[in-house]
């Protein structure tokens, strides 16, 4: 059967036109999403040579700083020295967390960051009793000298890479997510691996840090009784977190460390959903603040909505410190009149438009389990004899602790004051009367040091 197909040249002008018309308007939106695409990658590979730059200058600052404290010849400035020291290693710490090499296990880099800075407390400790530095200490922060300056070469190194253009960020992301794949020739993470492998003479550090990072080494009760869910199940809780449409999020990696997830980014959010039971880990918000336009309150506030919308309840602020125009609340778990230091879980808000920074909840679920036979054997009256009656007891409330050996003890902990007005926080243990933990309270407009 023959079909004529003759078709006047009107209307084959027209298919013209339009094919044309289809071609350029395909050409256009291929264009821009190239265009988009690589606008993001840059601004991706700017924001980590920032964070990198940054964390260069922090670990510079540690290195000058434990010089300093080794060296210092009055309990003045030794102060001095060791609280600038614990600023330095915390805003390093936080440095390192936004870098692409989260799918490396840095446990013992960050350990290490985070042992510098309480390490620094117990000095600053020292210097308010009139003492300067033992020859312990001294062997101590040489030791901790050595390791930081490793670290800033490793950092220097990559810093100049990308600079000069040897290195791009995305050729760091695609080795890091590869990682486990064995190679003959070095690659760019191995500073970082080699670091973390060094730590064979690493000093063993007795400080009198409160309630410090050990808390993470714990395997989470709560994550493993939950059954595992899948990928897409993962992304519709990332999606609902951070309130956009489930096409916005993207596949980023499956992390596998003491707490198995699921790794996911938008815009400039990293977020790591646990394969057992869909719990949010950590949020990364990678943004700057020039300026404080909400009151700490109205901070406080969009923190707890935020944990509500995570599936976190039952939840009270402790302490809180503000840096950079970002405030950092530390939330800890309160059930029968009891407050759960355990398990924690920080959110930092940007001051100057509400936005989640960041957000740590593996305090939380490393510690977080079933308590309901938790009982005080004495009571708060019996406790108290064991405070120093050169205090002056202000407040009294049932708390949990976490003690040196990643066990708990029940205590009551007491707001004291001395005859100066000093902030001292002394906590008695529930059930024998001895005291666990006695902490000063440095207060003012920026938050709470604890030493």
């Amino acid at each position: 059967m023959n079909v004529n197909f003759n078709i006047s040249r009107r209307t084959f002008i027209r298919i013209i036109s339009f094919a044309i018309a289809l071609i350029l308007v395909l050409t256009g939106f291929i264009i821009t999403n190239i265009n988009s695409r690589n606008k993001a990658i840059k601004q991706l590979e700017f924001q980590y040579l920032k964070n990198l730059q940054n964390l260069g200058t922090y670990l510079d600052n540690i290195d000058s700083s434990i010089t300093k404290a080794m060296y210092s010849g009055t309990s003045e400035s030794l102060s001095e020295v060791s609280n600038k020291l614990w600023r330095e290693s915390g805003f390093a710490k936080d440095c390192l967390s936004s870098l692409p090499v989260s799918n490396l296990n840095l446990s013992n880099t960050y350990k290490f960051i985070s042992q510098l800075g309480e390490y620094s407390l117990a000095l600053s400790k020292k210097s308010n009793e009139k003492e300067l530095i033992t020859t312990e200490d001294f062997n101590n922060l040489s030791k901790l000298r050595g390791y930081s300056q490793q670290l800033l070469d490793e950092v220097l190194y990559l810093e100049d890479a990308i600079n000069t253009g040897s290195i791009s960020v995305k050729d760091v992301s695609n080795e890091i997510k590869n990682s486990n794949l064995k190679t003959s020739t070095p690659t760019i993470t191995d500073g970082f691996t080699e670091f973390e492998e060094g730590f064979s003479d690493y000093p063993s550090l007795i400080y009198d840090g409160p309630f410090s990072d050990h808390i993470l080494e714990k395997e989470s009760e709560v994550v493993k009784q939950n059954k595992e869910i899948s990928k897409e199940e993962a992304k519709i809780k990332a999606s609902k977190i951070l309130q956009t449409d489930i096409t916005n999020i993207k596949d980023e990696y499956d992390e596998d460390g003491k707490m198995h997830a699921y790794c996911f980014s938008y815009e400039n959010y990293n977020i790591a959903i646990s394969k057992n039971g869909g719990y949010l880990i950590y949020l990364l918000n990678n943004v700057d603040s020039s300026s404080q336009t909400l009151s700490k309150n109205e901070c406080i506030n969009k923190a707890k909505d935020f944990l509500k919308l995570c599936g976190y309840n039952n939840l009270r602020e402790t302490y809180y410190e503000i840096s950079n125009n970002i405030m950092t609340i530390n939330f800890a778990y309160y059930q029968n009149d009891i407050t759960y230091y355990t398990d924690l879980i920080k959110v930092s808000i940007n001051m100057q438009d509400g936005q989640v920074v960041s957000c740590d909840a593996r305090g939380y679920l490393n510690n977080h389990k079933n308590r309901d036979n938790l009982k005080f054997s004495i009571t708060d009256t019996e406790a108290s004899k064991s405070v120093s009656t050169l205090l002056n007891i202000e407040k009294v409330n049932k708390v949990v602790i976490p003690t040196a050996s990643t066990d708990e003890a029940i205590c009551y902990e007491f707001k004291c004051t001395t005859k100066d007005n000093e902030n001292v926080l002394v906590y008695i243990n529930g059930n024998d009367g001895n005291e666990e933990q006695i902490l000063i309270l440095y207060i003012d407009e920026n938050g709470t040091l604890t030493i």
